[in-house]
């Protein structure tokens, strides 16, 4: 009965899990988004198009202040 019955990862995908990860740590729901974003393009070898196309979407908000503050509070 002693038995552990936890599940570990093997040392292989640990070490692919790294490979992935964003350069900093992000805290928050914000940071747990870019965290899962940056993972996700970092494994379909999509980082430059993901970047290119926020950025895109930076610009956006720049000329639309409705639109930013639209998703800084959707409720107003």
């Amino acid at each position: 009965m002693g038995a552990s019955l936890a599940r570990g990862l093997s040392t292989a995908a640990k070490g692919a899990a790294s490979k992935h990860a964003p350069p900093i740590k992000l805290h928050g729901i914000a940071g747990r988004y870019a965290e899962a974003t940056f993972t996700a393009a970092s494994k379909a070898n999509l980082l430059d198009k993901v970047a290119t196309e926020l950025g895109g979407f930076k610009e956006v908000m720049k000329k639309s202040p409705n639109f930013a503050a639209f998703l800084s509070n959707p409720s107003s």
